[in-house]
């Protein structure tokens, strides 16, 4: 019965130290799913603006040209 109880005890250790593992392995790939979702937002982000700027910078210098003002 004394020999039983240092192997339950360090399967005990070996269980939580398995779960919390399995537990900082869960947290580190969310945390990377977050941090490309907030790169691909900011890409995104950056090339709405882009074209939003090249179409109002080509708007202001051809636009009034061919506009027609009547």
């Amino acid at each position: 019965m004394l020999k039983e109880y240092p192997e339950l005890r360090s399967q005990n250790l070996r269980t939580k130290i398995y779960k919390e593992t399995i537990q900082l392995i869960t947290t580190h790939n969310e945390d990377r799913i977050h941090a490309i979702l907030h790169f691909s937002t900011n890409i995104l982000s950056f090339v709405i603006l882009s074209v939003w700027v090249i179409k109002n910078f080509l708007f202001l210098t051809h636009g009034f040209e061919n506009s027609y003002i009547t």
